[in-house]
């Protein structure tokens, strides 16, 4: 073998390795992205979660170690229709009634081709918008942008709100239903509300779960297509990961 051949031979060699090693950390699944928010009956099967207002839901967790996860929040994001049309939105359980008032959205703006914030839920603890607002690890946000491809389209405002939701889940699926209340009319075909959840897994060397930021999360592909149920359904992309996103019409 030549002198260049052995060079080419090494270099391409390295460049393999380094593509396969690149491969495997982009493939390496999120080890805390194991909080789901589903219709009832429903799996998350790689296809998008569709459900109706008012839509019946799960949130459980799917690992024994962070079973339970403490100190639950939920997270809603609307597109400008909705969010212009809502009184409010609530999420009920048998012990459990959290109402996510209109004036709680705070407006992800996006400006100059990019979002403010860049990602949410904040990363910072308390502030003027909660003070019982733990914070949340950076690798537990979801990008703006993201989220705003899924409610409301590439470059549109999105607004948001989080609230806290449920003391603990476990690996036991727990119930309840999202309600989307309207206060005016619309076209129904532009309502979509977006579900995440957080939580705490991990407690400190006192046994605490509470004033940690979030350590785990509904986990986020970026890569599903949702519709509403009566427009035209071209599902292209791939798995819809374990976030619920519900386009959601005008009660009757």
């Amino acid at each position: 073998m030549t002198a260049m051949k052995r060079v080419m031979f090494i270099w391409l060699l390295v460049a393999g390795l380094s593509f396969l090693a690149v491969s495997s950390v982009k493939a390496a699944p999120d080890p805390f992205a194991n909080i789901r928010v589903i219709p009832v009956g429903s799996t998350t099967n790689g296809e998008p979660i569709i459900a109706n207002s008012p839509a019946d839901l799960i949130i459980y967790v799917t690992t024994a170690q962070h079973s339970p996860t403490k100190n639950v929040w939920l997270l809603i994001a609307l597109n400008k229709p909705t969010y212009d049309a809502i009184d409010n939105i609530t999420a009920v359980g048998v012990d459990v009634s959290v109402t996510f008032e209109k004036a709680r959205f705070v407006l992800a703006q996006y400006s100059n081709g990019q979002y403010d914030p860049a990602r949410i839920p904040p990363e910072a603890a308390n502030g003027p918008y909660d003070p019982t607002y733990p914070g949340c690890t950076n690798d537990d946000q979801h990008a703006t942008s993201a989220v705003g491809e899924k409610v409301g389209g590439k470059g549109e405002d999105v607004y948001y709100a989080y609230e806290f939701f449920k003391d603990s889940i476990t690996k036991t699926p727990y119930e309840f239903t999202v309600t989307l209340n309207v206060a005016s009319s619309m076209d129904v075909s532009l309502e979509k509300a977006l579900v995440l959840a957080f939580g705490r897994a991990i407690p400190d060397d006192n046994g605490n779960y509470y004033g940690l930021p979030f350590d785990i999360h509904t986990p986020y592909s970026g890569s599903t297509l949702v519709v509403p149920e009566l427009a035209p359904i071209l599902l292209t992309l791939s798995s819809f990961g374990a976030l619920g996103l519900y386009a959601i019409r005008r009660r009757k």
